[in-house]
């Protein structure tokens, strides 16, 4: 009944935003951004259309590739713990079905704040090196959650520890496509940086067959499979920026080493 219920809640809301997003309060907006100072969400100076084959020549670009398979990886692992650590704590870790549920949020509380600090970090210490780090603390974090049952203590440190990340790789991939995106195709190279994303998302399938494989659902053996799994996904991640991006802010911009040349990720 929770998973039917509280998504309904969204639909009047939806309706609501449906109903206040029109043409004039849009222009109502962009006004008031204007007058503000603010960078308008939409400067038709600055409109370019895509030209044919755009898509392919920034799949071409290593760091929108690359950055583009973190996403889906880095996906795989958030979406594939939310499915894995519940079931873990219930049917493992003999939790109270309800307590299972209410406890597993809880990396939540670190998640928000450990993505502006990285954010912000990624700023003056660079997109890559910060991926690295991150990619390098969730591949640490995913492996410790093999503890998470064995009582709350650990349930909730652990959640806190790898939350300082979760959310983190995601802005600061973003920014890195962005930065490497020619100017007029930011949007598109978003685009499919969010396609990378929706496939992520279906870790659980993989997640599901590796724990029915390890014995079912009350088998310890088939839930560490499946979460080896998942820090492998970060594992990969990092080889992957290590290897395959370069760097597109401070000091070390463009500079850091990759098997990649600096001018096919769009750094001059």
């Amino acid at each position: 009944m929770p998973f039917l219920l509280i998504p309904l809640i969204m639909i009047p809301i939806y309706i609501a935003y449906w109903l206040f997003s029109t043409a004039e309060n849009f222009t109502k907006y962009e006004k008031s951004a204007i007058n503000m100072n603010y960078t308008p969400t939409l400067d038709e100076k600055e409109v370019k259309k895509n030209k044919k084959g755009d898509i392919l020549l920034l799949l071409k670009n290593p760091n929108i590739l690359i950055g583009t398979l973190c996403v889906l990886l880095g996906q795989a692992a958030f979406t594939g713990l939310n499915f894995w650590l519940a079931p873990y704590l219930a049917f493992v870790g003999e939790f109270d079905y309800a307590a299972a549920a209410g406890w597993s949020v809880i990396f939540t509380i670190t998640g928000g704040i450990g993505q502006i600090f990285w954010g912000n970090i990624s700023d003056k210490i660079g997109r890559k090196k910060t991926l690295l780090i991150s990619f390098s603390w969730l591949s640490v974090a995913l492996i410790l959650f093999q503890f998470s049952a064995e009582n709350l203590m650990w349930l909730i440190g652990i959640q806190l520890f790898a939350g300082i990340c979760t959310n983190a790789i995601f802005p600061v991939v973003f920014s890195l496509i962005t930065d490497s995106a020619k100017s007029g195709s930011t949007g598109t190279a978003m685009g499919i940086a969010m396609t990378g994303m929706y496939l992520g998302a279906a870790s659980p399938i993989v997640l599901g067959y590796l724990i029915n494989q390890g014995g079912g659902w009350s088998s310890y053996s088939g839930y560490i499979t499946g979460l080896y799994f998942l820090a492998s996904c970060m594992i990969i991640a990092f080889l992957l920026t290590l290897l395959f991006t370069r760097e597109t802010v401070g000091e070390k911009r463009g500079k850091d080493w990759a098997l990649v040349k600096k001018e096919s990720c769009g750094i001059e």
